[in-house]
């Protein structure tokens, strides 16, 4: 439009003004679109921002001169840094138009977005600034390289902020799709192994009753304890998920400390006896017979411990 004006003076940055000793360049620039119907308004912040870099990237230029065409080229430059967009273009509220497209319509939360204007009375009203999340609000006529420089580097570092934000989430997603896959798998591993296990146990319990003799004693016996310590280890593993989850819990009731004990010793006499060790429980008289607590986490405890 034609009463559009941004007047630049002569803090310009220049050729000269660039170290001569400069780190190397990355190859992935900034992309940052201008939205203007007026040329010369294309031109000149070119002129203003030639030689600006951020983060060892420099800054590439996409041009839009219509609300329409910055739509359209959005969708093809998805990764764009930052809009610097004109309110006043193809009608007086095509600016704000275009940027309640892009967050509504196109769900583009990332993008930096800086208003820019030539027509006085044109600011956004503070809500529209706020709906739709306006980095900033500036006048041409009083908008200097020095202020569109300070600008363009703190739209560019907080979009690199929501980028690592965004990245963190990702991550975050993942490692909780790979924690629930894995409470998946102990789960259907304790199924699988826990029912033919459970059945095992049983059949040598109902085995233990009938006529054995000494050596199929010892067999049977060697199997009750191979077979629960394979089950305590299924259970300790579920509780490591659980813990994980935030799901571990504590389950009072009555339990008979004696029954504990004696099941802890049947897991590990054997093992002591092959070991050549001495192994042996020694309890006080003095307890009743049925305590309160949880007896299986008391008996994990023990046998962790052991």
């Amino acid at each position: 439009m034609s009463t559009d004006e941004l007047l630049f003076p002569e803090d310009t940055v220049s050729e000269t003004d660039t170290p001569a000793a400069s780190p190397p360049l990355s190859e992935s620039p900034w992309k940052v679109m201008i939205v203007d119907d007026e040329q010369s308004v294309h031109d000149v912040t070119l002129l203003s921002l030639r030689n600006v870099t951020f983060q060892q990237r420099r800054l590439d230029f996409i041009h839009a001169y219509s609300g329409q065409e910055a739509i359209d080229l959005l969708q093809e430059h998805e990764d764009t840094a930052l809009i610097l967009l004109d309110v006043v273009m193809e009608s007086d509220h095509a600016g704000l138009l275009t940027v309640k497209r892009i967050r509504e319509s196109n769900h583009n939360e990332l993008v930096r977005i800086i208003l820019r204007t030539g027509q006085p009375g044109m600011a956004p009203a503070h809500q529209a600034i706020l709906d739709y999340d306006i980095n900033d609000y500036k006048d041409k006529s009083e908008l200097t390289s020095d202020k569109l420089f300070t600008c363009v580097i703190s739209s560019l570092r907080g979009y690199q902020g929501l980028q690592d934000i965004q990245q963190h989430q990702l991550k975050l997603l993942a490692a909780e799709d790979a924690s629930q896959a894995k409470d998946d798998f102990l789960a259907a591993m304790s199924h699988e192994l826990r029912t033919p296990l459970t059945a095992l146990l049983g059949n040598g319990e109902l085995l233990g009753r009938t006529v054995l003799n000494i050596e199929q004693k010892q067999l049977l016996e060697s199997m009750e304890v191979s077979g629960k310590g394979l089950l305590y280890l299924i259970n300790d593993l579920l509780d490591v998920s659980k813990i994980a989850a935030g799901k571990f819990s504590i389950d009072e009731g009555e339990f008979n400390l004696e029954s504990l004990l004696h099941e802890v010793k049947t897991i590990f006499y054997k093992r002591a006896e092959e070991a050549k060790l001495a192994f042996r429980v020694v309890s006080s008289a003095h307890y009743p017979q049925l305590l309160l607590g949880d007896g299986h986490r008391i008996s994990q405890v023990l046998i962790n411990l052991l």
